[in-house]
């Protein structure tokens, strides 16, 4: 197996689907049936483990699969509860993803009294990431108690099991339907590739290879290609409001002396009131396009 890579990814859930259209998008084809778990690549070395999240930190540790795409709430309970067991880390963060994005916080029941993390102590939190938060109240010295609760988190207060909860917020509209108000921060998380450390030459090489793919696609995604024609005279003041630009190039107009064209890659995003500052300056003809990827 070491002429190609094996990769692990949700197989449903709210990355799963963002995952599985990231290595689509790095040009991967895969021969994969429906109830398949296995997915393999036809134009890549590559085999993806369709799994648990809860499953991927350990995969990866172990050197079963040599990349993981998880979570990193999933991640960091992983790694404290090995650290508590203490258990041989093999795992290493490798490239934070643009999506996935949520935070694990705290969340208290509307008409309750609990206004501070000192308000905490000597109430029951509900969780299922009792690692996180046993090892933040602790950081804190706040002498609460950790129930580790399966499944919807956000229904223990009202079964009588805790006082409040620690859970993943998104939006905040399940905590709100029921009756729950966010609290404190305990960690903001995003989607994140994992590497197995110890990883063969051959495999380094082709999981290289991935991530130049994958960083090529996601530095593209708010990057676009400029086009203009400005004044001679207002280059230098146009070039400037074109964000995130590296050395445009001034390319001359046939039969046009007093105005030049810009062409620009930019790197940030181009809104809307930029584009009217540029026309302001005497910009026009301005045309912007998307960019699929980006070698470096």
């Amino acid at each position: 197996m070491e002429n190609k890579i094996k990769v692990a990814i949700q197989k449903s859930g709210r990355l799963s689907e963002d995952s599985y259209n990231l290595l689509k998008s790095i040009g991967i084809k895969f021969n994969r049936s429906k109830d398949q778990l296995i997915a393999y690549g036809t134009n890549y070395p590559i085999e993806v483990l369709l799994t648990r999240d809860d499953d991927i930190p350990t995969l990866v540790n172990e050197g079963t699969c040599d990349i993981g795409i998880v979570g990193k709430n999933v991640f960091e309970e992983f790694k404290l509860e090995s650290i508590a067991k203490g258990n041989r880390l093999n795992i290493d963060e490798i490239y934070k993803l643009p999506y996935g994005s949520c935070r694990l916080s705290f969340a208290v029941p509307e008409k309750s009294n609990l206004n501070s993390l000192e308000d905490f102590s000597g109430k029951k939190i509900a969780t299922s990431y009792p690692n996180i938060v046993n090892n933040f109240l602790k950081e804190n010295n706040i002498n609460a108690g950790c129930i580790e609760f399966k499944g919807s988190v956000e229904i223990a207060p009202k079964l009588g099991t805790c006082d409040l909860i620690c859970d993943l917020v998104s939006t905040g509209t399940t905590l709100r339907a029921n009756g729950l108000i966010e609290a404190q921060t305990l960690l903001q998380s995003t989607a994140e590739i994992y590497a197995y450390r110890n990883i063969s030459q051959n495999k380094s090489d082709l999981v290289n290879t991935f991530i130049e793919r994958v960083n090529a696609v996601i530095k593209a995604s708010n990057a676009r290609y400029i086009m203009l024609h400005a004044p001679k005279a207002k280059v230098e003041k146009i070039v400037s409001l074109i964000p995130g630009s590296e050395s445009p190039t001034i390319i001359p107009l046939t039969n046009i002396e007093d105005k030049v064209a810009v062409h620009a890659l930019c790197i940030e995003e181009i809104f809307w009131e930029t584009l009217e500052d540029l026309k302001a300056e005497g910009a026009t003809s301005i045309l912007v396009l998307p960019i699929e990827k980006i070698l470096d």
